[in-house]
C-alpha cells in the first residue's frame, strides 16, 4: 500500500494542484503509524513546496494498545491517538488513514468513535482513504468546523 500510494500521490499531483488556491493557509495535521511515518512526511514536505502556505505537522503513533512493535496504521487505535495527540498542534482538522477505522466507517478498533475523538482533540478528524489522489484531495480541501469543536 504504501508504494501505491507514493505512485498515485506523484501521479496525480500535477492534474489535482490546478484545482486549488495554493496561497490559501492551510493549517491541518495527521495522524498515522509508525510504519508510514516517513512516506507521510515526506509527501507532506513535497506539497509544502508547492503550497507555501501549508503548515501540516505530521505525527507518528506508537501503538501502545496493541504494543509498540505494531507500526501500521490500520491498528492505531483512538486511545492512543488521545493520549499523543492531546495538547498537540493539530491545526483545523487532523486527517487520518481511513484503514485505522471499522469497516463501517465510524469506530477505531477500540470502539473510540471519531466524534468522540473529534471533541477531545478539538478539531474535526477527517478519514483518507489510502490512495494518493485523495490524499492530496483531502488535505487541500477546506473543511468545516464540526460545532463544538476548536480550532
Amino acid at each position: 500500500m504504501i508504494t501505491s500510494l507514493r505512485t498515485e500521490f506523484f501521479d496525480a499531483l500535477p492534474s489535482l494542484l490546478k484545482d486549488y488556491d495554493l496561497e490559501r493557509p492551510i493549517h491541518a495535521s495527521i495522524a498515522t503509524g509508525k510504519a508510514a511515518y516517513p512516506l507521510i512526511s515526506e509527501l507532506v514536505e513535497v506539497l509544502k513546496r508547492r503550497c507555501p502556505h501549508l503548515d501540516c505537522p505530521v505525527y507518528a503513533i506508537e501503538n501502545h494498545f496493541f504494543g509498540e512493535t505494531i507500526t501500521v496504521a490500520g491498528l492505531v487505535c483512538g486511545c492512543d491517538l488521545k493520549e499523543q495527540l492531546a495538547g498537540k498542534k493539530l491545526g483545523d482538522f487532523l486527517l487520518i488513514p481511513s484503514v485505522m477505522l471499522r469497516d463501517e466507517g465510524d469506530r477505531f478498533l477500540d470502539d473510540v468513535t471519531c466524534d468522540e475523538l473529534s471533541q477531545t482533540l478539538g478539531v474535526p478528524i477527517i478519514p483518507s482513504r489510502t490512495d494518493g489522489a485523495d490524499f492530496i484531495r483531502d488535505l487541500l480541501t477546506p473543511h468545516t468546523p464540526k460545532a463544538g469543536a476548536n480550532a
